[in-house]
């Protein structure tokens, strides 16, 4: 008879086992679940941000066409006052004027009325389409060499570029100021413009001409003429240079006897206007002639696009050689992204357990938005840079200008005020800024600064006897007096020199 058998079973597996059997896949899910969510927010938060920055920047373009036609309105006021260029200037399209015809092709004219060479470029940088002007000789060789060799590389260095195909467009362009060399000969300073195709924005036409710099962001050249040069800012503008190569009328060396003469340095926020008349320089000096009479101080406009203070020191022979009884500076904006670098390297230098992991979390929105500070240098850091990159370059100045016998001015740099802010405004001044250490700076971190430095410079003004003019606390963060986060519309341009006025005119001589 066959003999049952009992039936075997497993002894029972203790909890405890069976909890740890289990805790790593759902640990393995909890993180993917996680990294998935986290991923997910990520892109949300880069995707509404994108939505409400396309949004408000065409909010703000609405606001910035009316604030245009007011400025618009003074400028044609002005025309039937409005001084000229001593020499006679040749007109040429201005940079806002496309170089496409409506059919799509490149307007055979351009080059000739632009004394430009005008192409059109792929994405990879080859050129078509290729035009140039035979005069003047430069560009005439310039179009030769791209002839011969139909790449941007030809002319342009790897980084200038990748520079120049890669920059934002705005308003459907970009310029920048290269060194330029054709065929091995000396390198001059060219001004390159990338255009979109209204229609196609995969297409790109490049127009190169002559600079209005002798040496790129750091001289202009003289009887230089340009039409609609601050076309992002004004609708209309004319810019030219004298014989020394300043935005302003004829110099007279040696000063004439009785005169003042003032001497307005720094970088596009002293030199700017839509007319050689209608800048700060000028304003102030008929706010002087109504008041010491016409002729008795003269005010000049030696402002220069993009200058940094240290600019200004390395030209301080410059100024002195116009003779004045006082330099005036007034600039920050051109020194800000040297003292954001130098101070991320001071607070997270390369060698540092926590910088990689810093440069790795910058790259996320998420992250940037819930601990901004992670990624910003300290004040104290800031301080310092501040001192040694802009303060110092202040302190050659005044002793320079001490040893000269010309008195030396600063002014505090004004920006609007981040609580006077709408969220569109403040999502529209937040795309102003380029990456600076490991993550880019916010309106309301470069707010910040500009602030700090304003402090630093009243302070070390204080304790050595130099006029500063505290622009910025009078001039009130009014955003409408804004162009963007340091240039100004018209009548922001009469308040700042209404303000240097009311502070240089006791130090007027009677």
């Amino acid at each position: 008879m066959p003999t049952a058998t009992a039936s075997q079973t497993p002894p029972a597996e203790p909890a405890a086992a069976a909890g740890r059997r289990h805790i790593l896949p759902r640990l393995f899910f909890g993180a993917v679940w996680a990294l998935t969510l986290l991923l997910g927010c990520e892109f949300a938060a880069r995707f509404a941000g994108k939505v409400f920055e396309a949004w408000a920047c065409m909010r703000m373009m609405d606001a910035a066409e009316a604030a245009m036609d007011r400025d618009d309105a003074v400028y044609e006021a002005w025309l039937p006052h409005a001084s000229a260029p001593s020499f006679t200037p040749r007109e040429s399209p201005g940079l806002s004027a496309t170089p496409w015809l409506d059919d799509g092709t490149l307007d055979p004219a351009r080059p000739e009325a632009s004394e430009a060479l005008v192409f059109e470029t792929a994405p990879d940088g080859a050129v078509t389409g290729l035009r140039y002007a035979d005069t003047p000789e430069d560009i005439r060789a310039l179009g030769g060499a791209l002839a011969a060799a139909p790449h941007l590389q030809t002319l342009l260095r790897e980084e200038q570029l990748r520079d120049l195909l890669g920059g934002r467009l705005v308003m459907g362009r970009r310029t920048a100021e290269y060194m330029i060399s054709a065929g091995g000969g000396p390198a001059r300073c060219y001004e390159t413009t990338l255009y979109e195709h209204p229609a196609d924005p995969a297409r790109r036409a490049v127009l190169v001409r002559r600079s209005r710099y002798s040496e790129c962001l750091w001289s202009y050249r003289p009887h230089v003429y340009r039409r609609d040069w601050y076309s992002d800012d004004f609708k209309r503008s004319e810019f030219w240079t004298n014989a020394l190569g300043w935005r302003d009328r004829e110099i007279t060396l040696p000063k004439p006897p009785g005169v003042f003469r003032i001497v307005l340095i720094g970088g596009s926020t002293a030199v700017e206007g839509p007319h050689n008349d209608l800048t700060c320089a000028k304003y102030l000096e008929r706010r002087f002639a109504a008041e010491f009479g016409d002729g008795r101080v003269e005010v000049v406009n030696a402002g220069v696009d993009a200058l940094t203070t240290y600019g200004s020191l390395a030209r301080i022979d410059d100024y002195l050689a116009l003779d004045p009884d006082m330099v005036v500076h007034y600039n920050f904006i051109n020194d800000a992204a040297s003292v954001v670098t130098a101070a991320s390297e001071d607070d997270f230098p390369a060698d540092a357990p926590g910088t990689r992991v810093r440069r790795f979390l910058a790259g996320s929105l998420l992250a940037r938005l819930a601990a901004p500070g992670l990624f910003h240098p300290g004040e104290g850091a800031l301080a310092r840079q501040t001192d040694r990159l802009v303060l110092g370059n202040l302190r050659g100045m005044a002793d320079r200008c001490a040893k000269a016998g010309v008195r030396f001015a600063v002014a505090t740099f004004a920006r609007p005020d981040p609580g006077r802010l709408s969220a569109r405004e403040r999502a529209w001044l937040n795309t102003q800024f380029m990456f600076f250490g490991l993550a880019r700076v916010s309106y309301r971190q470069y707010a910040a600064l500009t602030d700090l430095h304003n402090r630093l410079l009243k302070d070390w003004a204080a304790r050595h006897g130099v006029v500063c003019v505290p622009v910025a606390e009078e001039f009130g963060g009014d955003r409408a007096l804004f162009a963007d986060t340091c240039h100004m519309r018209l009548d922001g341009i009469q308040r700042k020199a209404e303000i240097f006025f009311t502070h240089l005119a006791p130090l007027v001589p009677e």
